[in-house]
């Protein structure tokens, strides 16, 4: 790995790709200096125009259509063929608002620009053959890819609303409608997905007057009420009446849509269904609760357990019954004439539960704490308990598997899994072989430890979370070797730092469809987040990962390894030797009123999708970017503002590797934890074969590209991953997603020393300094630029400024090996940019070549900036 060392000295300041103004080879001052060793060779160049008919003929391909799998039969449109109410989509890319089909119940639109996807062509819904379609079947020869265009309402329902048993379904604040139905009569809506998480979700208005418009990101709009969800593979049934308008939807994923139907509503069912309990006969009355669309039921059964309730055929209904500390569970199904079976017995689904935890000689351990682990759906939840003074730990639990944790302990069993006829369990359990805190650590004030085994006179933790609960401002945690299964939310300035032969590995598996608190504490199931407004956080030597789309394959899972979440925050936080692994979000750099900033020192960041994301201004040093799936990858995503900041992100050298758990397109990985850092496991040998991005911006409502920045210099693509030539890095695909497009933006994206380097950013003269960046040490807290006469390129080793304080006395040297010009402007000069810290009030800046060990400053260029 290549390591990170600079100087951060006056006398050596750090400078970023620079070429300076009115330098010739006369009068000049030499000075001694130590040079900067950063980039290889000052290069410049032009903008290199993409083939147009390369172009030309990917835009040709991308609209082919796909031969489609049945026989025309019926009416068809330009976008597909119907039958029976059926719809077989072909692969066309369609506009937004365009007519996808219309028949007597409603007519659908493209909710926004679509593209149907020809490379995930012979893809049948549930699995079945054309020729075993039958009558509401729905058949598809292709994914549907929508723009990305987020649209957002509020949510007049919530998750735990027993009408509809939405889970932990909700309208998050990026919605990507694909479809938008516009009912003519009472109607039944049945939508498919094969991945990632979708919503169902109808419009408070009228079809003359919707109260939701598509692409608004005003979160007043609305309001809007769900009316179901899909997680992963499969389809979202609903009813409409006439003249109302629903929208299919997906959450933060937009190429895992599928199709959409319309058809005759649902026949209106009263039933009276008579219930048992396990196959006992109900002799009393029960308290029952039940959920479904449109459920409205009684709240007790009569004696002999008979239960009413009103609801529509075809929709399931769970009814539930608890009694005497036992759960008891069944599914009630109307066909689709009304007719039913007029007996449901519930089955028993939880009940009391008991675990008893013992020694090795057997005798009982009183007071431990006993934490269960498991997952609800996508929702990963912990329950915990201690021991009594029998050994028993006594918990109400729904029958399945459960994780079990005694800290400080290792236990005989792991997995302890109640069932009917077997609610309780014996686990033996052994200290556990931990090490000592080191010696050397001891004596330090406001030290807390994790993992190591208990002393006198400290405290034991055995979970980092526990520690921070109790840790002072400006702590510092020491975490032991070994594997820490939690989140961990930091609320104050700490440091957190790893000892051992081997990273602490702090790992969770929560993720945007396992339930995020999206303007609270949480951005997609965040492992590490810092939950303050200006704490300073330091971080080293950790393994930080969120395993959630590895812990269900094939699932877009958008699941963040380590963040910033807390609202308008400043915080200042360093990660130095970590390695952050996830695969979409891996990291989130703050909310888009964030002044955050953040430091990576040679970390291995892992990730193939919007690695590095959000407000927060970002400078990667050294490292590793770690491609670990094979799909299009972008790595710095800076988010567009409103406020008068700007989102800047770096990178410089670094190194872009594939993961030695690199998992290929369209392979099945069934791991469970499959991108740790500690447990690699090769899935395959397999190239890249997707494209993969230096950045781009992230789009927010009305806010503009040009409010980000982007400097990437000196990496190594050992992968063979990066998409070179319009933008230079940059995913230009992504452009519409924001008012502005690149042209408009602050975007500079530097290439190494084998490729033409480009600047795309407006920049101020010599005379200014672009603005304070606060807190910002280790890039420097002031800006200066200028221009260079780019005919010595050829004769120098380092372009940048000499600093002399105000009565002229030389200060140091802020210089570069890398130079920029404009890209896709007619002003061709070279420019030349430097960051410098702890400058005097008022200091000169003078035009200033490396050559050698040796530093030229240009005496006639005398340019006074004044700090403050």
């Amino acid at each position: 790995m290549k390591k990170y060392a600079k100087k951060r000295s006056l006398s050596s300041l750090l400078a970023f790709t620079m070429l300076m103004s009115s330098m010739t080879c006369n009068n000049v001052t030499i000075f001694a200096d130590d040079v900067v060793d950063d980039a290889d060779v000052v290069v410049s160049g032009e903008a290199v125009a993409a083939d147009a008919a390369e172009e030309a003929a990917a835009d040709e391909a991308a609209e082919t259509m796909v031969e489609d799998y049945l026989e025309v039969v019926g009416d068809t449109t330009s976008y597909g063929t119907v039958v029976d109410n059926k719809l077989f989509m072909s692969d066309a890319a369609v506009e937004a608002g365009t007519v996808i089909f219309d028949n007597d119940y409603a007519t659908v639109y493209a909710g926004q620009n679509l593209q149907f996807d020809a490379a995930n062509d012979d893809l049948i819904a549930a699995g079945k053959d054309p020729a075993d379609l039958t009558f509401g079947d729905v058949a598809f020869t292709s994914k549907v890819r929508t723009s990305g265009v987020n649209t957002k309402a509020a949510q007049t329902n919530d998750a735990s609303d027993p009408a509809t048993n939405l889970g932990a379904f909700k309208l998050s604040s990026n919605q990507r409608v694909a479809y938008k139905v516009v009912s003519k009569q009472a109607c039944k809506i049945t939508a498919y997905a094969s991945g990632g998480n979708h919503v169902l979700f109808l419009d408070s208005g009228t079809a003359e007057a919707p109260n939701v418009t598509l692409g608004s990101t005003d979160v007043a709009q609305g309001p809007a009420t769900i009316l179901g969800g899909i997680a992963g593979t499969g389809s979202v049934s609903a009813d409409i009446d006439g003249n109302q308008i629903a929208y299919f939807s997906g959450q933060g994923t937009n190429d895992n849509f599928l199709g959409i139907k319309v058809e005759a509503g649902s026949a209106v069912i009263n039933p009276t269904v008579r219930l048992t309990l396990d196959g006992e006969a109900v002799t009393e009355p029960v308290d029952v609760s039940g959920s479904g669309f449109k459920f409205d039921g009684a709240s007790a059964t009569g004696a002999d357990g008979s239960y009413s309730f009103n609801g529509l055929a075809t929709y399931d209904y769970t009814l539930t019954v608890v009694k005497d500390g036992v759960t008891y569970q069944g599914v009630f199904k109307a066909d689709a004439d009304g007719s039913y079976e007029s007996t449901l017995d519930l089955q028993v689904i939880a009940a009391d539960t008991g675990l008893t935890i013992t020694d090795a000689s057997g005798a009982v351990l009183t007071d431990q704490r006993v934490v269960l682990d498991y997952v609800d759906g996508y929702t990963p939840k912990r329950v915990e308990t201690t021991t009594n003074e029998d050994g028993l730990a006594q918990f109400n639990l729904v029958f399945g598997e459960y994780n079990v944790t005694v800290p400080g302990y290792t236990l005989d069993n792991s997995v302890y899994a109640p069932a009917k006829g077997a609610l309780s369990a014996t686990l033996t359990a052994t200290p556990a072989d931990l090490p000592a805190i080191p010696t050397y650590l001891k004596a330090q004030s406001n030290a807390l430890f994790v993992g190591f085994a208990p002393e006198e006179g400290t405290t034991a933790y055995y979970y980092v979370s526990d520690a921070l609960k109790d840790a002072a401002e400006g702590s510092t945690i020491y975490v032991a070797s070994g594997e820490y299964f939690e989140k961990v939310s930091i609320d104050k300035s700490v440091s957190i730092i790893g000892v051992g032969d081997t990273k602490p590995h702090i790992f969770y598996n929560d993720s945007q469809q396992g339930g995020d608190t999206n303007g609270g504490k949480n951005f997609h199931g965040d492992t590490v987040a810092v939950n303050a407004a200006e704490a300073r956080v330091y971080l080293e030597n950790l393994v930080i990962e969120n395993s959630a789309e590895a812990s269900i394959p094939g699932i877009v899972q958008n699941s963040t390894a380590l963040s910033s979440c807390y609202n308008a925050s400043a915080n200042i936080i360093t990660v130095k030797e970590c390695d952050i692994v996830s695969t979409r979000d891996t990291i989130y750099s703050g909310k888009s009123n964030c002044t955050d900033t953040w430091t990576f020192i040679d970390c291995d960041i892992y990730g193939f999708q919007d690695v590095v994301c959000g407000g927060g201004n970002v400078d990667i040093m050294g490292g590793r970017w770690v491609l670990n799936m094979d799909s299009d990858a972008r790595l710095l995503v800076p988010q567009c503002r409103t406020d008068e900041n700007i989102t800047t992100m770096t990178a410089d050298g670094f190194e872009v590797v594939l993961a030695d758990q690199f998992v290929a397109k369209g392979s099945t990985n069934t791991n469970d934890k499959p991108y740790t850092a500690v447990e690699a496991t090769n899935y395959t040998d397999a190239a890249w074969t997707c494209k993969a991005y230096l950045g781009r911006a992230w789009g927010n409502g009305s806010a503009s590209a040009a409010t980000t920045q982007c400097i990437v210099s000196n990496y190594t693509d050992t992968a063979g991953a990066i998409e070179v030539g319009a933008f230079n890095g940059y995913d230009s695909s992504e452009a519409s997603a924001t008012p502005d497009t690149i042209k408009n933006a602050d975007w500079l994206v530097a290439l190494d020393a084998d490729n033409d380097v480009y600047l795309t950013t407006r920049w101020q003269n010599v005379n200014k300094f672009n603005k304070e960046l606060s807190g910002n040490t280790v890039r420097g807290s002031y800006q200066i630029v200028g221009d260079f006469n780019e005919e010595l390129k050829e004769d120098i080793d380092g372009v940048g400024f000499a600093i002399f304080d105000e009565d002229g006395n030389y200060v140091g040297a802020a210089t570069n090996k890398s130079a920029y010009t404009i890209k896709g402007s007619e002003d061709t000069t070279p420019h030349a940019v430097a960051y410098i810290d702890n400058a005097p009030a008022k200091f000169k800046v003078k035009s200033a070549a490396v050559v050698g060990d040796m530093i030229y400053v240009y005496n006639s260029n005398n340019a006074t900036v004044t700090v403050g």
